[in-house]
């Protein structure tokens, strides 16, 4: 263990030592560079150079000869090959920079993150340097072949050229490494303008953040800055990744698309994988523990980006797409850490914010996508998307989410948390007037849950109000993440206490109704009636007569059949406390109101 920590010291000491000389020299002094390369080029060329082969323009005529017939090669022959060649390097240069500005824009319209690469700009300067010194060690030997070609005594020959020779030969090796890069260069900004291998780069650059995020050394203070790029360019490559996703969505690169979307999962897999290399347990709660703040950052960044992404996806109704971005969304859920799991959580508030809840298929998609992970994690989010759906008066995709809690109710440890999560909308639906909800909500409580599973809902509900509401504790912080939520939709203090009661005679009012006509679901519970206990609750309440009034004149809206139950009424008065005034001799016009009503829908 001790070796290998020797070993990354040394590593990201190197990396570091690396990264500071980009920093400061290849950033900041770029000018100054490209002077000192033409200054060392000038130096070198009037060093004495260690060898002076004449034997060699020798052999290069022989061969010019019997390749080309062409014969009579001079000194000046030579001398015009390398000025045109030292010249064309001229027009390469703006060929090169046209030819960068323009794959520059192409890359930075499909990912602004990527266009930030460090490696096309380091290309770029080790091209220029190139390109300078073979420029003037090229002319520094133009200039020597003009000075002895205009002595007097001077006749046609090779010999200035096997005087040279040596020179000629280091500039000859140079301007191969030159093309060689400006190869290399080209074939790299262009690859930049291929989306498909700009998403599949991306993917591999993250990929590779990762692994040097996990390697690099912490032992040391003065590594901190270099930790702090390295999550930096981690930033980067997982923004590059879901905009070139998003590119690619765009313009129907279907392949492309969901092949990179499988390759980035494995790279979000690493994370929650043990490095036994490093004798790490689990990569995510190593950086987490290591890193704190910079790995959450990033973390939440890979998560809003993922969601973006699906938003955009699902405006343009791109529904085989959005179930994939979704598959790698709840991928990205790391259980393995408290703090990891809370952001995930966090997150997916941020993602019921944009989801179109009357279209069934985005529901559903992002209802497939919530059975991925744990059931307790996903109670709050259930909650407040059974809260949209109620604001909206959605009772169609409201009932299907419903009695999809099923799933909870089953779990024996969160039977009591969806009870009161469902009791809490169904408090909601009565502060807004939402009587059909209201009523549907009242029916499916009664029938799935006992009377006294209910009855202690209402109590525990009446002692926190505000339960899962919110993800993390109360003063509880995450550095850089904030809690969103879907707060606008929340019930009212004021009103809680009038709805709660309200909500208390219907449930009792139903479940009595289903004990008396002896339903179904009544037997497997074996109950008497007197499970939920609404004397108690109303016990000193001051405005019981107007509030079943008020229930009672809006009988015909709930669709609850006990208000057609003599008795069932009968007893829910003497259990609030009040006469019941049962009209059997309804008059002439209250008749005829009531009808219209019912016709009409008036109240």
């Amino acid at each position: 263990m001790i070796k290998n920590i020797n070993i990354r010291y040394l590593y990201t000491y190197f990396a570091w030592l690396k990264h500071k000389v980009a920093e400061r020299f290849l950033k900041k002094r770029t000018v100054y560079i490209f002077l000192l390369i033409g200054v060392g080029a000038f130096i070198l060329y009037h060093l004495s150079l260690p060898f002076n082969a004449s034997f060699i323009p020798m052999l290069i005529t022989r061969w010019i000869v019997d390749l080309f017939g062409i014969e009579h090669i001079y000194d000046k022959n030579v001398r015009n090959v390398i000025t045109t060649l030292i010249s064309s390097l001229t027009i390469i240069i703006s060929l090169l920079s046209a030819i960068y500005v323009f794959t520059h824009r192409e890359q930075k319209s499909v990912s602004p993150s990527a266009s930030t690469d460090n490696h096309k700009n380091t290309l770029v300067t080790i091209v220029i340097s190139m390109m300078i010194f073979n420029i003037v060690f090229g002319c520094l030997i133009i200039m020597e072949y003009n000075g002895l070609l205009g002595e007097d005594n001077y006749k046609p020959s090779l010999d200035i050229t096997k005087l040279l020779i040596s020179r000629i030969t280091l500039l000859s090796i140079s301007l191969v490494l030159l093309i060689l890069l400006i190869d290399k260069f080209i074939k790299y900004l262009f690859r930049t303008m291929s989306v498909d291998k700009m998403l599949e780069d991306s993917v591999v650059y993250t990929s590779k953040r990762v692994d040097k995020l996990i390697y690099t050394d912490r032992s040391r203070k003065k590594l901190d800055s270099f930790l702090n790029e390295r999550y930096r360019k981690f930033h980067f490559g997982l923004e590059s990744v879901f905009q070139n996703l998003k590119f690619a969505a765009e313009h129907n690169m279907n392949k492309e698309f969901e092949e990179n979307i499988d390759k980035f999962k494995e790279v979000i897999n690493k994370l929650k994988e043990d490095i036994e290399k490093y004798d790490i347990r689990i990569a995510s709660s190593y950086l987490l523990n290591n890193d704190g703040a910079k790995f959450t950052n990033a973390y939440n960044s890979a998560l809003r980006s993922n969601l973006a992404l699906i938003s955009h996806l699902m405006k343009n109704h791109q529904y085989t797409k959005t179930k994939k971005a979704v598959s790698l969304y709840f991928n990205m859920f790391i259980e393995s850490d408290e703090k990891l799991t809370k952001i995930f959580k966090i997150s997916l508030n941020d993602f019921l914010d944009f989801i179109d809840t009357n279209d069934e298929r985005q529901l559903l998609i992002f209802l497939e996508g919530l059975d991925e992970i744990p059931k307790q994690h996903s109670l709050i989010t259930y909650k407040f998307l059974l809260m949209k759906l109620i604001n909206k008066d959605q009772i169609r995709n409201l009932t299907n989410l419903v009695y999809s809690s099923n799933k909870y109710i089953e779990h024996p440890k969160l039977k009591g948390s969806t009870l009161t999560i469902l009791l809490q909308n169904l408090i909601k639906s009565i502060e807004i007037s939402n009587y059909n909800i209201t009523g549907f909500m009242v029916k499916f409580l009664i029938t799935n849950f006992s009377g006294k599973d209910i009855n202690r809902g209402l109590l525990v509900l009446k002692k926190n109000r505000n339960a899962y509401s919110s993800v993390l504790e109360a003063k509880e912080k995450i550095e850089g993440i904030s809690e969103n939520g879907v707060y606008a939709i929340k019930i009212n203090e004021e009103t809680f206490d009038y709805c709660y009661k309200k909500a208390y005679i219907l449930l009792y009012a139903q479940h009595i109704y289903s004990i008396r006509h002896d339903l179904w679901y009544v037997k497997k519970w074996k109950e008497t009636g007197y499970e939920i206990n609404l004397s108690k609750e109303f016990k000193s309440c001051s405005y019981s007569e107007y509030m079943i009034s008020k229930i009672i004149s809006a009988s015909n809206k709930y669709g609850l059949l006990f208000f057609e139950d003599s008795i069932a009424m009968e007893i829910i008065c003497r259990e609030l406390g009040i006469v019941f005034e049962n009209k059997t001799n309804v008059t002439l016009p209250e008749a005829v109101t009531v009808l219209v009503n019912k016709i009409f829908k008036l109240e």
